[in-house]
């Protein structure tokens, strides 16, 4: 057997790589910095390939190293989710990823009920942005997703969640529209943007515009909002989000105004169509769909659909 097939060689390497220095990563191994270089050194040698640069000041990874570090990530993950699974039927773990959502506020409702039947399940919650949220449904290192692009849903099985997040316009305070009660199209030419990829790459923008990206003053772009909002305050900058997840009720120092005519976008709670449930897995969705359903007749939304 190659140390290839070693997970432990490819825990190390990870560990290097996210510490850039062999020392730190011994460390946190909890074991000897000769035994992570020797590990790392037949690792290499079994691949034939330089995975490491060392230099003064520590390590950092070759172009091979960084072929291998995503895989490597996957594979250990992978591992250790199903170590976790394997150890005790009685502590179920799951996983969900999210993008920026408020959709995401019943999975209390739903981990609450869960832990009723299982006193110590354990809910894994992973943000990021669509491309990385499918990714890991893809990968199998989480159970569920939350999406918002329904071009992608060909390739999950899915709910259409019963609600709309809506996007807005997000500025100062004291900014010069900040006291409109709408955006239009028109009114966002020539203004200095942030903007979200997801946006851009879903297409729906243009629909929204009626005229070209290529004539918008693009700043700069995000794949989550939470960081770049902070740009906001120290600039004249403006930001094209969802309006409820940059500015909640204690936001102070920021306005969000909602566009005309309203652009906003169905979530979709996507799962791979190869998952296997366990009884805590499909306990945990049904009293998520359960939740949601509720949800939908309090705010007389239209409720979600199976796909």
């Amino acid at each position: 057997k190659g140390i290839l097939m070693d997970i432990r060689a490819l825990k190390y390497f990870v560990k290097v790589a996210d510490e850039k220095s062999f020392l730190r990563a011994s460390e946190k191994l909890f074991t000897t910095q000769p035994n992570v270089s020797r590990t790392i050194k037949q690792l290499e040698e079994e691949l034939n390939v330089q995975l490491f640069i060392r230099h003064g000041k520590g390590v950092s990874l070759s172009q091979a190293g960084i072929s291998l570090l995503k895989r490597a990530k996957v594979i250990v993950e992978l591992t250790d989710k199903a170590k976790a699974e394997l150890a005790s039927e009685t502590i179920p773990q799951i996983s969900i990823a999210a993008g920026e959502t408020t959709a995401i506020g019943p999975l209390g409702t739903a981990l609450k009920q869960l832990r009723k039947q299982y006193p110590q399940a354990l809910l894994h919650i992973y943000s990021g942005n669509e491309e990385e949220v499918c990714t890991k449904i893809d990968d199998r290192t989480s159970d569920l997703g939350i999406i918002f692009d329904s071009k992608r849903l060909h390739s999950y099985d899915y709910y259409r969640l019963p609600r709309l997040e809506k996007w807005a316009l997000v500025m100062r305070n004291d900014a010069p529209l900040a006291k409109e009660k709408f955006i239009t199209p028109e009114m966002i030419k020539g203004l200095p943007l942030i903007l979200s990829r997801t946006l851009l790459t879903v297409n729906m923008l243009p629909g929204w515009l009626g005229y070209g990206i290529d004539q918008l003053n693009i700043a700069a772009t995000f794949n989550l909002a939470t960081t770049p909002k902070f740009l906001i305050p120290t600039t004249e900058y403006y930001m094209l989000t969802f309006g409820d997840i940059v500015v909640g009720p204690e936001e102070k120092n920021l306005t969000a105004v909602p566009l005309k005519p309203p652009l906003e976008s169905p979530m979709f709670l996507i799962w791979s169509k190869e998952l296997i449930f366990n009884k805590p897995l499909k306990l945990f969705l049904d009293c998520l769909v359960k939740t949601f359903q509720e949800q939908a007749k309090e705010t007389q939304e239209k409720p979600f659909s199976v796909g």
